[in-house]
């Protein structure tokens, strides 16, 4: 955005918790350098609304939850608390490559 010539550009940040902070620091670096020209268009969701969301729906069918490793290192545990604590339903948290995905959900 900074090098000629000049132009419009658009970031498009998308994603959950664990991307967040990338778009963050694009945010605060442009901001920084006082870029004109660069536009933020977001499409970021947190999971635990989500998660709330869909729990709250009748007959969701939700019998358990297995989360992704990558996410929770970033977010902690606790924000997950309420699915055992609230409804009553386990989640399991397993590493972020496919066989330990697997091994999360007891193959």
């Amino acid at each position: 955005a900074q090098d000629p010539p000049p132009r419009t550009v658009v970031f498009f940040g998308q994603g959950v918790d664990t991307t967040m902070p990338t778009t963050a620091i694009t945010l605060q670096q442009a901001k920084q350098r006082d870029v004109r020209n660069f536009y933020f268009f977001c499409q970021h969701i947190t999971l635990i609304p989500t998660l709330r969301s869909l729990l709250e729906q009748p007959d969701n069918g939700i019998d358990a939850f297995l989360a992704p490793g990558p996410v929770r290192m970033v977010i902690g545990t606790a924000a997950d608390q309420f699915i055992a604590a609230d409804v009553n339903r386990p989640l399991v948290v397993a590493g972020g490559v496919p066989g330990a995905l697997l091994d999360g959900g007891g193959r």
